[in-house]
């Protein structure tokens, strides 16, 4: 039977902003090595903390896991 293994997490965040002609434009902020035992709400927590740190809101947290699979 085939078995799935989580091996790395990142934090991914998403920023809306407007650009000097006043477009709608959005980045992404990527942070690695995220614990896999992180709790949703800690991740949100930290999300948040970040976002004061910027002008531009936040518009999406993301948790990105990447899996090994072992047959």
């Amino acid at each position: 039977m085939a078995e799935r293994t989580a091996i790395s997490s990142k934090l991914k965040l998403t920023v809306s902003y407007q650009d000097h002609e006043g477009a709608q434009k959005k980045r992404q902020m990527t942070f690695a090595h995220l614990k896999p035992s992180a709790e949703p709400e800690s991740i949100t927590a930290a999300a948040a903390a970040i976002g004061t740190l910027q002008d531009d809101p936040i518009t999406s947290i993301r948790e990105v896991i990447e899996n090994e699979i072992t047959a």
